[in-house]
């Protein structure tokens, strides 16, 4: 994959090329020496874009609701994930193979004119207004209740009715009839939050040192009420 990436970019010689994703995220220190090998002959800048924590955690389950069915809880996602807040950490190794210099950090709740604008006129591309889009927005945390309870049904009804539990599902997600009547009349019994007090309470012992060693080492004090938690 590396190869053919670096083979096209020799090819079309572009002015810039801009290599993105979430798996970078999780990537080794070995990995990234890797990476840095491969792309040896090129000018290399790091772009992270990291987010409270909190927030962070709760977009994770949503997805994870949303696209895996999943039928249990906010505590038990993180439990198995929580190396993902380390900031310091994961953002250390690519600085340490990299170069600090060439790594740069962005506050994802900064950027007020959203992330994709942000980033282009980070990387120097022409922006055209009214090019942005908003993708993959998250919904309400009573639709991912609804919607976790429905992964439930759907995992135990018979198979005759999964078909119309399906469909449910993905008209309360779409935001489409009858769905949206469906939510209307059951929101009211349900939780306005995802993550409760006590769960709150929970992760912000669990990430506190992690938390701490980030924002003392990479956050300004002025954005430092940023990651509170």
């Amino acid at each position: 994959l590396w190869g053919d990436v670096v083979e096209e970019i020799n090819q079309k010689r572009p002015d810039l090329s801009i290599l993105s994703s979430e798996f970078f995220w999780p990537a080794t220190e070995r990995e990234i020496k890797y990476i840095a090998d491969v792309l040896h002959d090129f000018d290399t800048r790091i772009l992270v874009y990291v987010r409270n924590q909190k927030s962070l955690a709760k977009s994770i389950y949503r997805q994870i609701v949303k696209g895996e069915k999943y039928v249990g809880g906010i505590k038990e996602v993180v439990k198995n994930r929580t190396w993902i807040f380390d900031y310091k950490k994961i953002v250390s190794k690519w600085e340490s193979v990299f170069g600090e210099s060439s790594v740069e950090m962005k506050i994802f709740e900064k950027q007020d004119d959203g992330v994709v604008r942000g980033f282009a006129d980070r990387a120097g591309i022409t922006w055209q207004e009214g090019a942005e889009t908003k993708q993959n927005v998250s919904p309400p945390d009573q639709v991912i209740h609804l919607v976790r309870g429905l992964n439930a049904v759907e995992n135990v009804c018979p198979s005759a009715l999964k078909p119309f539990v399906h469909r449910a599902r993905r008209n309360i997600l779409g935001g489409r009839e009858p769905g949206n009547t469906v939510y209307a009349l059951v929101a009211p019994f349900l939780s306005s939050t995802i993550m409760s007090s006590s769960c709150e309470t929970w992760f912000r012992r669990k990430t506190k040192n992690m938390r701490d060693r980030f924002i003392k080492e990479y956050v300004s004090r002025g954005d430092r009420k940023i990651f509170k938690v």
